[in-house]
């Protein structure tokens, strides 16, 4: 009879073993991880895009015109306060009327005037009793050239102001005025003074029509 060794009952595991723990898989934390901060993203978004969130505040900052003033391109188009004036001479015969009470005044005057290109009248006193103390120059009325050459007068005896109207207003009679459509009348301020010397003033008067000038200059 042979020997058989006596079968052992299986071992027993204790009550309340369970199966054994196994560690987490690192793969998974970073498959969570990434998972997380796209979620992240992606809320950060929505809420960008929500024009209606008043949660954010706007820093964009304005974008302002820096363009130095003093550019040379800006100043260049700043047009120049300096205008070379017009001196209109012809077109407009000028008469000249003493009413300063000096002898010889207009005379004087008409000769100058005379000799730098004007069309000039013959010199005459003003009405009996006249006398000015400023210097006047008049123009016909709704004459645009009669107009010019007043103001160029005016200019050269370096007087300032606008032309006066030459109507029957003026202190003179109309057979001395004859045709001519500007008349001087010349008052104690400039009596016996000669013309601004060419181009020895720097008025900025202009004329208003474009008529060719005189150059000439005047004799002795």
């Amino acid at each position: 009879m042979s020997m058989q060794e006596p079968n052992r009952p299986p071992r027993q595991r204790p009550a309340g073993a369970g199966a054994p723990a196994r560690p987490a898989t690192p793969i998974v934390a970073v498959i969570v991880a990434a998972v997380a901060g796209l979620l992240g993203l992606l809320i950060l978004r929505n809420v960008k895009n929500d024009p209606g969130d008043s949660g954010f505040t706007d820093n964009t900052e304005e974008i302002t015109d820096s363009t130095d003033v003093t550019d040379d391109s800006l100043v260049d188009s700043v047009p120049d306060s300096t205008v070379t004036p017009v001196l209109v001479r012809t077109g407009a015969a000028v008469v000249v009327s003493n009413a300063s009470g000096k002898k010889g005044a207009a005379g004087a005057l008409t000769e100058e005037l005379k000799a730098r290109g004007y069309e000039t009248g013959k010199a005459f006193t003003a009405n009996s009793g006249t006398l000015y103390d400023t210097t006047q120059v008049l123009a016909a009325p709704g004459d645009a050239t009669a107009l010019a050459v007043a103001k160029t007068v005016l200019l050269e005896m370096g007087l300032t102001g606008e032309p006066g109207i030459l109507d029957e207003s003026a202190p003179v009679k109309q057979s001395d005025v004859g045709t001519a459509t500007v008349l001087v009348l010349l008052g104690l301020d400039r009596a016996g003074q000669s013309l601004l010397p060419l181009g020895g003033d720097s008025a900025t008067a202009t004329t208003e029509v474009a008529i060719e000038a005189s150059l000439t200059t005047p004799g002795n």
